[in-house]
């Protein structure tokens, strides 16, 4: 039963567009198509929660057609997202049949379906084809002709609103060798098409790629507005005839775009009256008060339909002489001022993907539809981050396109987000950003991430860097003094040719902190190049500050020519603190000409610091010079409560099960694998105890019974614990390997 609340609160919903949670589940209130949409009944409300708006901006999807769509879903396009669109299409494919109305009505439904910004000023669809429909009735069930079909997708871009707006459809047609029936193949041209003006049939690709740019130039001007402020002397006399041209012209009698109107002036009050917009449109109507200062009056029009403002010239009109005359005084620093505001667009492109194009024309047809998308994003600029940076408002993440500006923002050194708060909103996925050098790393030596990002328990998949040139390499570049935390990163494929600082949450972190984070894939440096010598650890390549409750999952590959080299399951190289970590795969460091270091948790120790502290590693560690279980190399720290639980040591030439230890480093507390395995292939170790190098005994009998390892880890400490099990952490436990069963 509604209580009187629950009907106020869904009013506010109606109003706000809220979420509402309640104890049978949680309820939408939200409009499609200019109708409210309840998805289900309200009764008890327990909370409320209020969405932002998706961002304002320019939005794209793509659809390719042929027996089959595939499809790019809606998401914001910007300058630094338009790769991920044009790697899109240009992995589209070709295949037979013509599935044209089936398309565009899909487009049509995810333009439906799709949250868009609240600030929605235009929604179009841009089709292009080269053919007759001959597969959508095999696709959609409901039509038995294809005419039949064709006039209701007619019927539906005449018909169909999106938030109030019509949709305002184009069709690019060059008609195929194949087509015979030229009457069907405008008839589909125009069904197509919002109104005959929007219909272009054109002879080749080439007219294609020009028609693309100028339908993409015509939607840029459409989501845009700009305010233009014009000063000028006020000394002029009441009922004065002022002109402002914005062509090039050289008498204003010709000018074919201008404002004019009647220069009034009461006491200290200015005017512009009886105003005529010729070539140009604004909001601002037939008077516009002027701002009088210092013998100066400037008029603000709004809303002024883009022009060029770079020709503006100021001309009187000279009742006597029928001329008019130009103020040559005008045009100084400050007279012309123009504010450009974006509002909000969405645009599906539907490409036709048919055999029937043969591989010349698909490829022309993939190279216009890039060339639209470069001049839609080159004119949507950056993307917006939605929040406030307060530790109670942060900045919200929720695609990838939003991330990736997150790294643009903090690589250029934008004040505005520096020293912020992020959150994770959702699961993303940036496998998008696989091309070239794959994703931009957030920070920089420059401009570090000094921020604090929260995961939020969500999940980062698709992370691909292919690095030839950065020094830090990672989903975050360089920390200092910053927060990673709650975050998980699967996937990642990183490749460097750079002797480069490398980690999966981050490659260098100075005096922050990174926590409650884990990583899976597949890390690999192999340099002959850079200034250094390469670092690669699963979660981070170097931390002077704190690493607590992560693991790594994977495959981590150092080899240098040139230098030395570094690897580590969780860190490459340590000088803070990592405690209650785990890594799980394979740890690697080698060099053809000085030494490596390779360790299951560090690979390299040699600062003060807290040490590590409560990890274990069940990695198989590979060096060419030295390694060990927990850590290769420790120096100036301390290695406490670990477990070196590795199936093997191999190739080092120095090796322990613990790590190898210099007298000022202490040992204390640690365990290891009774049957690890030595690189000489036997199982003797000569520096056994829990405060030595090869740490004290523990067979695969005694770690089966004990899934805290004699207390080592516990549910105080974020480790989940069965019998038969490994620790794990975030609620799991981790499988026991084979060699310890």
């Amino acid at each position: 039963m509604k209580t009187k609340f629950s009907i106020f609160i869904a009013a506010i919903a109606l109003l706000f567009g809220v979420t509402i949670a309640s104890a049978q589940g949680t309820q939408a209130y939200f409009k499609k198509g200019g109708a409210t949409v309840f998805q289900s009944p309200i009764s008890d409300i327990d909370s409320i929660v209020f969405y932002k708006s998706v961002p304002s901006g320019l939005y794209l999807g793509i659809i390719g057609f042929n027996d089959n769509l595939t499809v790019k879903n809606i998401s914001q396009l910007g300058s630094n997202t338009k790769s991920e669109f044009q790697s899109f299409v240009s992995n589209l494919g070709m295949r037979a049949a013509t599935g044209l109305y089936y398309a565009v009505d899909n487009a049509i439904d995810m333009l439906q379906t799709t949250v868009l910004p609240y600030d929605l000023v235009n929604v179009s669809i841009v089709t292009f084809t080269d053919g007759l429909d001959n597969f959508s009735i095999e696709l959609n069930y409901n039509y038995n002709s294809r005419d039949a079909y064709r006039d209701a997708i007619s019927n539906l871009i005449a018909n169909t609103r999106i938030k109030n707006l019509p949709i305002q459809a184009y069709s690019v047609g060059v008609k195929g060798d194949d087509v015979v029936d030229i009457a069907a193949f405008s008839a589909g041209l125009s069904a197509l098409a919002s109104n005959p003006q929007n219909v272009k049939q054109v002879a080749n690709m080439s007219e294609v790629n020009n028609t693309f740019s100028d339908i993409a130039n015509s939607l840029t001007n459409v989501n845009q507005s700009m305010s233009l402020n014009l000063k000028i002397t006020g000394g002029y006399d009441d009922q004065t005839k002022i002109r402002f041209s914005f062509d090039n012209i050289t008498d204003a009698a010709t000018s074919n775009c201008y404002i004019e109107g009647i220069y009034r002036r009461n006491g200290t009050v200015r005017t512009l009256e009886n105003i005529v917009y010729h070539g140009l449109t604004s909001n601002s109507g037939a008077t516009v008060n002027g701002a009088l200062a210092s013998g100066y009056v400037t008029f603000t029009f709004n809303d002024v339909s883009t022009i060029n403002t770079d020709n503006v010239q100021q001309w009187e009109y000279v009742p006597s002489q029928s001329l008019w005359q130009r103020n040559s005084e005008f045009g100084q620093t400050g007279d012309v001022e123009t504010t450009i505001t974006r509002k909000s667009a969405v645009i599906m492109l539907v490409l036709d993907c048919t055999t029937s194009l043969g591989t010349t024309d698909f490829n022309s047809m993939k190279t216009a539809a890039n060339n639209f998308i470069d001049v839609l994003a080159n004119a949507a600029g950056n993307i917006t981050i939605f929040g406030g940076g307060t530790e109670n408002n942060p900045y919200i993440i929720t695609t990838a396109a939003e991330l990736a500006q997150l790294a643009t923002y903090v690589n250029e050194g934008n004040t505005n987000y520096t020293n912020k708060y992020y959150k994770l909103n959702n699961d993303i996925d940036i496998s998008s950003y696989q091309t070239g050098a794959g994703w931009i790393p957030i920070g920089t030596v420059t401009y570090p991430f000094r921020g604090v990002f929260d995961g939020n328990g969500k999940k980062i998949t698709g992370l691909f860097i292919n690095n030839t040139t950065l020094d830090y390499v990672g989903l975050f570049g360089y920390i200092e003094d910053g927060t990673v935390k709650n975050l998980a990163i699967t996937d990642i494929n990183i490749n460097s040719s750079f002797a480069s600082k490398i980690g999966g949450v981050a490659g260098y972190n100075i005096d922050g902190s990174i926590s409650n984070c884990y990583a899976t894939g597949l890390i690999n440096c192999t340099s002959s190049s850079g200034n250094s010598a390469p670092w690669a650890g699963g979660v981070c390549g170097y931390s002077s500050g704190n690493v607590s409750n992560c693991y790594f999952t994977g495959s981590v590959s150092v080899y240098s020519s040139n230098n030395y080299s570094y690897a580590g399951g969780v860190m490459a190289v340590g000088a803070g603190s990592v405690l209650n970590c785990y890594s799980t795969g394979t740890v690697s460091a080698t060099s053809s000409t000085w030494g490596s270091f390779a360790g299951g948790i560090v690979g390299y120790w040699n600062s003060y610091g807290n040490g590590v502290s409560n990890c274990y590693s069940i990695a198989s560690v590979i060096s060419s010079s030295m390694a060990g279980g927990v850590v290769g190399y420790c120096n100036y720290s301390n290695v406490s409560n670990c477990a070196a639980l590795n199936p093997k040591i191999g190739n080092a030439t120095t090796f322990s099960r613990v790590g190898y230890l210099l007298s000022s480093g202490t040992f204390n507390n640690n365990i290891a694998f009774n049957n690890m395995i030595t690189p000489n292939g036997g199982t003797t170790w000569n520096n056994k105890g829990a405060n030595q190098m090869d740490g004290a005994d523990i067979t695969a009998q005694s770690i089966n019974a004990d899934g805290t390892l004699d207390g080592r880890f516990i549910s105080a400490n974020g480790w989940t614990t069965a019998n038969g099990k490994l620790p794990g952490l975030f609620g799991n436990t981790v499988d026991m390997p084979a060699h310890l069963k």
